[in-house]
């Protein structure tokens, strides 16, 4: 779990240095840094395209990249374990599609932290204590 989350977070570092040509991909980069979900969110929007079939630049699959990682890594985080309750089979794409739905029903919570946000979207999503 630890390395998991470690190995996320040293994929993002890195990506946030690389030299990206196009405009569209610069703003990417971009969003990652802002931690606020309106910034994730526009990062993560590809993950749209891709469940589509869409073939993504290979700049848009690296910051979708570290989207993925960052959503892996904090569904796996022990503070999270508490609000955490989505099926053991939601896989990471699943749980950026919940965000992305999240964050557009709830415009008022743009400037939320990124992590807060997941949080909240997957606790929405699959609430605790709710009858099998």
């Amino acid at each position: 779990m630890r390395r998991t989350l470690l190995t996320a977070t040293a994929l993002a570092a890195f990506m946030l240095t690389l030299p990206i040509g196009q405009a569209t991909a610069q703003e990417g980069v971009a969003d990652l840094k802002d931690p606020s979900i309106r910034s994730f969110a526009m990062a993560c929007s590809p993950a749209r395209a891709q469940l589509r079939g869409e073939q993504l630049s290979e700049q848009r699959a690296l910051v979708l990249a570290f989207c993925y990682g960052f959503v892996a890594g904090s569904s796996e985080s022990p503070s999270n374990a508490k609000m955490d309750c989505a099926p053991a089979g939601v896989t990471v794409q699943q749980r950026v599609l919940i965000l992305l739905k999240w964050a557009e029903e709830n415009p008022e919570a743009l400037n939320l932290d990124r992590g807060v946000a997941l949080a909240l979207a997957v606790a929405a999503a699959f609430p605790c204590g709710r009858p099998s």
